[in-house]
């Protein structure tokens, strides 16, 4: 596809009666593009086109319906510029009879008629052949292969514009000198081939010889860099180098042939540099490659292509070799007279590096721009955003920023979603979710920080309640750490998962007391303070409720009241502080921001040793690296659903805002709308953009800490600074480093790692 590699686009037929369709469909490229009404019978010139104006022509299955083809090509190969292509798409096998029977009650169809084109205005790609050389084309170039017409009846071919120029480009020792050559003025001036030193290359020189005489007025053979020493190469001479088929010269160069390998590309000739298998057989060749792209650029009196052939060294040809020095050399010389890719009367370019492949094939290097990863690259260094539209087949995470209250989003580099390093790889472990909602914060759990979800799964549509270690639209997460999900009774699914949260935070206060003890609680939502009273009670344990809110008649009676401007005396007559084992302090509702708090004075008054927890380790903006077990979140749910429950004590369930959770939506968090607590709902039901924030792909750990990775001859400097990498960047935790002297790495090294958790082991090989 061009995409957007193009300058000016004209779009035509033979009526305007498509141009408002065609308009927009390509309205992205509007400020290039011109409509045109455009008869090919007739001659281009007489309908105000420009002659040799155009460099590629596209015709879809449309020449057929004109009445002389040759007339036809004629007419498009006026518009194009020598050198410039013509790409058609044409049917090609009359055998077939459905074209027939559809088309054939339209007039376009019978066009040809007159031309002999009496059944079906198509010909066969030979002809197609015939009628291109015949119209100042090459013929065909490149086809699709002939089976395809057995099932589309048609081909896609393309050919180029030709003139003396082109024809020689073309197949050098297949034509005369074209006329912009000065009779008895050689091509190539003087000519100096460089290697020889092994028979075979010795060889195919003197077949090169033979095959460039008649184009040169000497030829010189310099077999090695030694050869060529400190002899200075006259300006403007030619220059074919064949070195690197004898032995590549970075695998074994001296300080001398160095010096002048450097002074070749600082000379103001024509370098032809030939290797062989340089983009995998051969590694040394290739640094010629990475040094000649360097040397243009300081020596622009240089003239360099690289040319590497990747069938084996004894199937280089003399005569390809010869071709490829010819179309270098004239190629170069008109582009440095004006006549080259940029002037209007000529198409051709003169490539800086050539692979022929094993089947003969010539590929081009060319370098385009990947605005994807240079937006992950550059996201390491300034905030890259782009709109997002949430689907299904990309994960968009909801993160805190580091400083501050506001959030992002960013695009989680796997496909599918976020997924614990720990979970296994089989499909029937996982569960691929896709998020309605969560709660904004990871909550507090015996084991660890995580998330709390409610998704759909996308194999079966069953709802179900996971754990996970991020926020985001889809999760990949272990069948174990999810839960299926009954809403409760009258009940939303916001209040049933407030419900889920609210019960695995009295599991972890009641998991971190004994029986008999007591618990001091401090401002709780009233469905936090019903799941901790269940779950205390049921352990054996006793929980002290305060608050210093303004809950008016909403709180239990059971709750301590206080004021931050309370004596000391007060609270202890009201608080029995000596019998607290931990102290709790959960702000899920909305307090009084900037006003003083009771809680300060209530730490103050517990005795020493006591177990303190506060909203900074309750709540987290990021999991913890844990993979919590199921039975986890299956406990939270089943208590949570409990109907024990003491009615004189607790009275009925409490209304907003204590029993409806505050929902927030992707849109409104974009917008800058913050979360009033930690036990908020995201709702991920988003159909406008987002804003999501672009990020480096090695943001998360690139290894897994159940894996064991082998290092080979790496127990050096460089191999131990690799290890400490993996290690507290990546996520290993077992190594194994085999090496010839594995004895000489510091047994402190090892000892260090193994304190921290991670297995080092050593092996000679």
């Amino acid at each position: 596809m061009v995409g957007n590699d193009f300058t000016s686009y004209t779009f035509t037929d033979i009526s305007s009666g498509f141009f408002e369709m065609a308009q927009s469909a390509l309205a992205e490229y509007e400020d290039r593009m011109t409509f045109r009404t455009f008869d090919a019978n007739r001659d281009p010139v007489s309908q105000g086109f420009a002659p040799g104006s155009y460099d590629l022509i596209v015709a879809s299955f449309v020449i057929h319906a004109t009445e002389k083809l040759e007339i036809t090509m004629r007419n498009l190969r006026r518009l194009l510029r020598p050198g410039g292509f013509v790409a058609v798409a044409e049917s090609t096998n009359n055998d077939q009879t459905r074209a027939g029977f559809i088309f054939g009650t339209l007039p376009g169809w019978w066009a040809g008629a007159d031309e002999g084109r009496v059944l079906s205005p198509c010909v066969s790609a030979a002809r197609w052949d015939a009628v291109l050389k015949n119209s100042g084309f090459s013929g065909i170039d490149s086809v699709t292969p002939e089976h395809f017409e057995r099932i589309y009846a048609g081909s896609v071919f393309v050919s180029q514009a030709v003139d003396d120029r082109v024809s020689f480009l073309r197949e050098p020792l297949a034509a005369d000198l074209p006329p912009i050559i000065p009779t008895g003025e050689p091509l190539l001036q003087d000519l100096i081939i460089l290697g020889g030193s092994s028979l075979r290359v010795a060889r195919l020189i003197t077949s090169v010889e033979k095959t460039l005489k008649r184009y040169s007025r000497s030829i010189t053979v310099l077999q090695t860099l030694s050869d060529v020493g400190a002899r200075i190469l006259a300006d403007g001479s030619t220059v074919l180098s064949l070195i690197e088929l004898d032995a590549p010269i970075f695998a074994d160069v001296t300080p001398a042939e160095f010096g002048t390998f450097k002074s070749i590309f600082q000379s103001n000739i024509s370098l032809l540099w030939v290797t062989s298998g340089r983009r995998a057989d051969d590694a040394f060749s290739n640094m010629v490659a990475g040094f000649g792209r360097t040397a243009v650029h300081e020596v622009p009196e240089l003239h360099l292509q690289l040319l590497d052939f990747e069938a084996a060294r004894d199937r280089i040809d003399a005569r390809e070799l010869s071709e490829a020095l010819l179309q270098f050399r004239l190629g170069g010389d008109l582009a440095r007279r004006g006549g080259g890719l940029y002037r209007s009367d000529l198409l051709w370019s003169v490539e800086p590096e050539v692979v022929v492949d094993a089947e003969g094939r010539r590929l081009i290097p060319r370098q385009e721009m990947r605005p994807d990863a240079n937006e992950r690259y550059n996201s390491e260094r300034r905030p890259i955003t782009r709109p997002i539209i949430l689907d299904k087949r990309s994960a968009v995470v909801l993160k805190k920023k580091k400083s501050g209250s506001d959030y992002y989003y960013f695009l989680n580099a796997s496909s599918h979603g976020t997924s614990p390093r720990d979970a296994p790889d089989t499909s029937e472990a996982t569960i691929e979710l896709e998020t309605t909602l969560g709660t904004v914060t990871a909550l507090r759990t015996r084991l660890g920080h995580r998330f709390l979800v409610l998704g759909i799964n996308r194999r079966t549509g069953t709802k179900h309640v996971a754990l996970t270690e991020s926020l985001a639209s889809l999760h990949c997460v272990p069948a174990n750490a999810t839960v299926p999900y009954k809403p409760p009774v009258d009940c939303s699914d916001a209040q049933a998962l407030a419900q889920f949260a609210a019960a695995l935070i009295s599991s972890a206060i009641a998991h971190s007391i004994l029986p008999g003890q007591t618990v001091l609680v401090h401002n709780p939502t009233h469905l936090i303070a019903t799941s901790v009273h269940r779950r205390l009670s049921a352990k054996g344990a006793h929980a002290i409720f305060t608050t210093d809110l303004d809950l008016s008649n909403d709180a239990p009676p059971s709750w301590t009241r206080l004021s931050p401007c309370m004596p000391r005396r007060d609270v202890q007559r009201l608080v029995p502080m000596k019998e607290v084992s931990g102290a709790w302090e959960i702000p899920a509702a909305a307090g009084r921001a900037g006003q003083p708090s009771a809680w300060e004075l209530l730490l103050s008054l517990l005795p020493a040793g006591c177990r303190v927890e506060t909203a900074d380790t309750i709540f987290s903006d990021q999991a913890s690296p844990i993979l919590l077990p199921g039975e986890e979140l299956s406990n939270a749910i089943a208590h949570s659903n409990s109907e024990e429950e003491e009615e004189e004590k607790w009275g009925p369930q409490p209304i907003a805002p204590y029993w409806e959770p505050e929902t927030i939506s992707l849109a409104d968090i974009a917008k800058g709308v913050k979360p009033t607590n930690p036990l908020s709902m995201v709702s991920w039901d988003c159909s406008s953009p987002l804003p999501v924030r672009v990020t480096r792909l090695d943001t998360k750990p690139l290894l897994r800490a159940d894996r064991t990775y082998w290092l080979v001859g790496l127990s050096g400097t460089l191999g131990l600074s690799l290890s400490d990498w993996m290690i507290a960047k990546q996520g290993a935790r077992y190594l194994v480093i085999s090496s010839r002297n594995p004895a000489k790495i510091d047994p402190a090294w090892i000892e260090m790692h193994r304190q921290k958790g991670v297995i080092v082991e050593l092996f000679a090989r």
